[in-house]
């Protein structure tokens, strides 16, 4: 994630590449529209596929070293697995009614055990096999009816209500009718059959005709799956499910059920269950066989009852069904569940950055090609740069909070995981050039015949940047296939995250000891800088700030270095006092958050005055994940400004001792790192290893982070020709690796990164890379690249232009070293130029804390 506010702005992309995207983005959107309102035209919000449609990612034969049977995929959402919390959102006060068989008992102790998995496993064990069952947790109330043949008077009391409050139109009559459950869940056939040497099928029809009495509403109406959403705070409202008769493994049943259980019968049974239509009042999920189409593997040895995984996925169709939509109404967004979900329409300040995307575009596109200058100071650049970023912002809109774009489960599989690298890493490989820095600091040295040529710096830009961009890519690829669900994945993927901090530290420490320049200037445009865009971001997806925790995190720690630089910096030509502050700060910002007050008091502040709620607990751990590697990046910057001086002091006029052995012994030093750096590696492994799992390894994470992240700091540069190369692609990635970061939530995966987005206009596929989903790659990759690229340059150009000087003052550049300590070199920052920025900045503020008290 780049960080570096003062970085030259980005070479312009040519016009050919413009145009490449801007039409590669409108293909994109085309497809998009007639996917939603042509394809999905009859069912736009995926009720209807979500019953009658689907396929495992994960089934046993694909995946047999895995365990199966967890991902089920409807075409184009994703199903939400339901837990005690969502639940209790849905049923509130009132009852989840199952009536039937044992098929059905199944179904009802899925629901409870997401309710209360020790609580329904033990009551599980000892609750009557053919009898009634009430499980209460906390409000949740879940009741079983054993009703085999659908004929009892507990069950038709229920629909009875259930008919009555139908049919309720005045709110007069709402509260004179009891309240009816929110779903009633009903299933038989196979006791008809087991019971029935003749007749079966003729008795098993009259009893559905008698529960569609109930279920069909005088009005002949019925939920459509183009406006499914007629209930308005409730969603689709309350459903009747009759689940399909259950065909079992014929050659598994016991020889009594195998005489009598007949598949021609259950054939018969299910054909008039498909004869019924919407207007009869009952969804049947026909879903349900096509989850097990005849698989051995997903029968229990009875032959007769389906394995658990499978029984969870079908009570969480019927929990998405029913659910999702009302869900969305009282929580919102993270949309997590976009099955039968409308998403919610958005308030009125993220339709006004919509619609002033949609405004400005025109206006941008014209300026930009009748106007070549681009520089921070026209009136041109600011307009392009603000149009940029709200059209990125207006397609994360239409990408992660509407239903335009499809979405999909995420599916890891270690193979493919390992192929994506390896092309990235071809991509890397391909595009190795010399660094600028090499190759400037040779044309100096060029008519110096005494001289020979000069290799790029430790740590330079370009390797930085080449640094930052690889990091980005895995890290991209591990959030698109969830591949860090494996402890090794995870533990690469914190240590990146590490990676990106240690250069933050690093980076401000040598500018701050380099410059000596700490004016508002510099913090409005590091701040602007790094959260522009999680702010926007945070505005118009209706997100938690916080969310985006990497730009937080670098601000935060922007701010300590900034705190600690600037206090006594008259004395930080003192290496001693130095030490000290740096230890200090240390010191004070691992106490503030190993305790909950310091945090807890100052959210509860922002929370009064600003109405942001911030999840403080979330922030310590955060910050406490990685509380030692900035300060390592500090000293690692501190010890490379000093031994640079030593080894460009000629060793006679040495004072210290120290220093005099130090240049002396460098090169012994530089091959004893070296050594040490190729043997921590495998010492890490082996160490990490011991960790079963990603809690404990968080535990280790900030003390032996620093470890591997030195490593590679010191075998990158361990020779001239390694610093003096570097690859130029993941650099230029790496120029927009926190545009990148922030924008994959919503623009490369989705549902906030819990997903994967897809155009969803290729059906078929397995779910897998190279079976299915290369083609939304090649569309959706380079477009979530150049909407990265396109905003990073906005932003730097925003910032740029706010923190410009107005009246054409010089700025002080740099510190220099004197006898007596460190002092400024240059003109100091005018008042005028101060008081500019600091106004502006401070308006910057209002403005947002008014925006978010009007957005709630």
């Amino acid at each position: 994630m780049s960080s570096n506010p003062t970085s030259k702005p980005a070479a312009a992309l040519p016009n050919v590449v413009r145009m490449v995207f801007t039409a590669l983005g409108a293909l994109v959107f085309i497809l998009a529209f007639h996917r939603r309102y042509w394809t999905d035209s009859h069912d736009p919000f995926k009720c209807s596929i979500l019953l009658n449609e689907g396929r495992w990612l994960d089934a046993l034969e694909s995946k047999p070293w895995r365990r199966p049977w967890q991902i089920w995929q409807p075409p184009g959402c994703l199903l939400r697995e339901y837990h005690a919390e969502d639940v209790g959102h849905c049923a509130g006060t009132r009852q989840m009614l199952f009536a039937g068989d044992s098929t059905v008992r199944q179904v009802f102790w899925s629901v409870a055990k997401k309710v209360d998995l020790e609580g329904a496993t033990e009551y599980s064990r000892i609750a009557a096999k053919h009898g009634d069952i009430q499980f209460t947790h906390r409000d949740i109330d879940l009741r079983f009816i054993w009703d085999p043949f659908l004929n009892g008077t507990i069950l038709a009391n229920e629909l009875e209500i259930y008919q009555d409050n139908a049919a309720s139109t005045g709110s007069i009559d709402k509260l004179m009718k009891e309240d009816p459950a929110v779903m009633i869940v009903i299933g038989g056939g196979l006791w008809y059959a087991r019971q029935f040497e003749a007749g079966a099928v003729r008795q098993f029809k009259e009893t559905l005709d008698k529960i569609i009495t109930f279920t069909q509403r005088p009005d002949g109406s019925a939920w459509k799956s183009t406006a499914p959403f007629s209930a308005g705070f409730e969603g689709i409202g309350n459903q009747v499910f009759f689940l399909p008769v259950e065909e079992p493994i014929y050659d598994r049943l016991s020889p009594a059920r195998k005489l009598t259980i007949l598949p021609e019968e259950i054939d018969q049974m299910n054909d008039y269950l498909h004869t019924l239509t919407p207007s009869h009042g009952l969804n049947i999920p026909w879903v349900y066989p096509v989850m097990t189409s005849k698989r051995k593997w997903a029968y229990e040895e009875s032959g007769l009852h389906v394995i658990e995984s499978i029984v969870n996925r079908r009570a969480d169709i019927l929990l998405n069904m029913r659910c999702n939509a009302k869900l969305d109404n009282v929580i919102g967004a993270p949309y997590e569940r976009t099955c039968c979900s409308r998403y919610t329409s958005g308030n009125w300040f993220q339709w006004f950055l919509v619609l002033c995307a949609i405004a400005i575009l025109p206006l941008a596109t014209v300026w930009s090609v009748n106007h070549t200058n681009m520089d921070i100071r026209s009136l041109s650049s600011v307009i392009v740069s603000l149009a940029s970023i709200a059209i990125v912002l207006a397609y994360c809109f239409f990408a992660d909070r509407t239903q335009l774009f499809s979405k999909a489960h995420k599916l890891y599989d270690h193979s493919e995981f390992l192929s994506l690298c390896f092309i990235a890493l071809l991509f890397g490989l391909v595009t190795i050039r010399k660094s600028k820095d090499s190759q400037v600091l040779t044309r100096k040295n060029s008519n110096d015949l005494f001289t020979q040529p000069t290799t790029a710096s430790f740590l330079n830009r370009d390797q930085t940047e080449e640094w930052k961009g690889w990091m980005q890519v895995i890290v991209l690829i591990d959030l698109w296939t969830g591949a860090s669900k494996e402890l090794w994945i995870y533990i690469i993927v914190r240590l990146i995250v590490a990676s990106y901090l240690f250069m933050t530290g690093y980076g401000h420490a040598m500018y701050f000891h380099s410059t000596g320049d700490y004016s508002i200037r510099r913090v409005a445009a590091v701040l602007i800088r790094l959260n522009l865009l999680a702010v926007a971001l945070s505005y118009q997806m209706y997100t938690n700030y916080l969310f985006y925790y990497c730009a937080p995190l670098a601000s935060f720690w922007f701010l300590v270095a900034y705190a600690t630089f600037r206090f006594g910096m008259e004395l930080n030509g003192n290496m001693g006092f130095l030490g000290g502050k740096i230890a200090l700060s240390a010191s004070v910002t691992a106490l503030a958050h190993s305790q909950s007050q310091p945090v807890d008091f100052f959210f509860m502040i922002v929370r009064h005055i600003f109405g942001i709620n911030w999840d403080a607990n979330e922030w310590r751990f955060r910050v406490a994940l990685d509380g030692f590697i900035v300060y390592v990046g500090v000293v690692v910057a501190l010890l490379h400004i000093w031994i640079r001086s030593v080894r460009s002091t000629p060793k006679c006029h040495h004072a210290d001792t120290l220093s005099y052995w130090l240049h002396t012994l460098f090169s012994l030093l530089r091959l004893a790192a070296i050594t040490v750096s190729l043997i921590i590696p495998p010492i890490f492994h082996v160490l990490t290893r011991r960790s079963p799992d990603k809690y404990d390894y968080n535990w280790w994470q900030p003390l032996i982070s620093p470890l591997p992240i030195l490593s590679y700091m010191f075998l990158r540069n361990a020779t001239s020709t390694l610093r003096s190369y570097h690859s130029a692609g993941f650099a230029w990635l790496g120029r927009c690796s926190l545009e990148m970061w922030i924008l994959q939530f919503h623009i490369l995966t989705a549902a906030d990164g819990r997903g994967v987005l897809s155009l969803g206009n290729w059906s078929g596929g397995d779910g897998t890379v190279v079976g299915d989903r290369w083609r939304d790659l090649i569309v959706l990759v380079p477009l979530f690249v150049g909407g990265s690229w396109f905003v990073s340059e906005a932003t730097r150009r925003i910032t740029g232009w706010f923190v410009e000087e107005r009246d054409g003052e010089r700025l002080p550049v740099k510190w220099s070293k004197r006898k007596t300590g460190w002092e400024r070199a240059g003109d100091y920052i005018s008042v005028k130029v101060a008081g500019d920025v600091g106004v502006r900045f401070g308006v910057l503020m209002g403005v947002l804390w008014v925006l978010n008290l009007a957005t709630g």
